[in-house]
């Protein structure tokens, strides 16, 4: 009975420190996640804050723009404050024009699908799954001012607001560098919330040799990752880039937990049948 009862008591002591154990590596597991994710929201914050310099615009005043983000684990939330000054001469008489306007868009992780470059590599581009309108947006006018010699203030707009739906949404950072951080943090945080990042591809049937090889780089001779059989239906592409000396882009692309860059040359979009193209993420 005495041995019975010690066998039991170990038993139990083994299950209770294995329970310790099994929740200190849940904890330290959460513990890495959540500073994964800070570290990923910092990125992002100190990425938008990049500074801006003033341009002129089309209609020869001047345009600030500072943008911030708020964003948390479960959603991005960016704002984008504008100033805009003009002075000029209209029928003689000088017009002194100048507005604040702040614009917010915010939208849950699990509903972006695609983080890509958009027209040029300083700028970021966020696009809902399924082209659905899921990013929430507001502009205000906060503060307006316009006022003329010969009329003097003319009716303010401050105060103005609306408040629609997107489907996408777009913002310039300082450089590509820049752009490259923001788009890394931005698909992990998609992916710690349970979303996938980019559009699923077909691999053509007739592909030459029956498959369509994954390499490290976005060129031919770069080393073999996985080669790909022919009408392969779920190719993951998250962008696609055309690149000097190439008849049709590059696509980074994820495959059975395959990472690398797959020609665009004999692929199309799974849903639309559309060739993949540098811009994949508006297919």
């Amino acid at each position: 009975m005495f041995v019975r009862n010690v066998v039991t008591l170990i038993a139990a002591t083994v299950l209770v420190i294995g329970a310790i154990c099994n929740d200190a590596r849940a904890q330290t597991s959460s513990n890495a996640s959540t500073d994964a994710s800070a570290k990923a929201l910092e990125v992002l914050d100190q990425g938008f804050k990049c500074p801006r310099v003033a341009r002129k615009s089309k209609t020869g005043g001047y345009i600030h723009t500072r943008v911030t983000t708020s964003s948390t684990r479960a959603q991005i939330k960016i704002t984008e404050e504008t100033d805009f000054f003009s002075e000029q001469m209209s029928n003689g008489q000088l017009l002194v024009e100048r507005w604040t306007e702040v614009e917010e868009y915010s939208a849950r992780w699990a509903d972006i699908d695609d983080v890509a470059d958009y027209r040029t590599v300083k700028n970021v581009f966020f696009s809902c799954r399924d082209g659905k309108e899921c990013i929430t947006a507001s502009d205000l006018i906060a503060s307006d001012e316009s006022t003329s010699s010969a009329t003097g203030r003319l009716p303010s707009r401050a105060g103005q607001r609306y408040k629609n739906s997107e489907a996408r949404m777009a913002f310039e950072v300082c450089d590509a560098d820049t752009a490259t951080n923001i788009r890394t943090a931005a698909e992990f945080l998609i992916k710690l919330s349970g979303g996938n990042v980019g559009q699923l591809y077909k691999v053509r049937k007739d592909v030459a040799t029956g498959v369509l090889n994954m390499r490290t780089e976005p060129n031919a001779s770069s080393p073999l990752v996985v080669a790909v059989p022919a009408d392969t239906a779920n190719v993951r592409v998250n962008r696609c880039r055309s690149y000097p000396g190439s008849n049709a882009p590059w696509c980074e692309a994820e495959w059975q937990g395959n990472k690398g860059w797959i020609s665009g040359c004999c692929m199309v979009n799974a849903k639309t049948g559309k060739p993949a193209r540098e811009k994949a993420a508006e297919d």
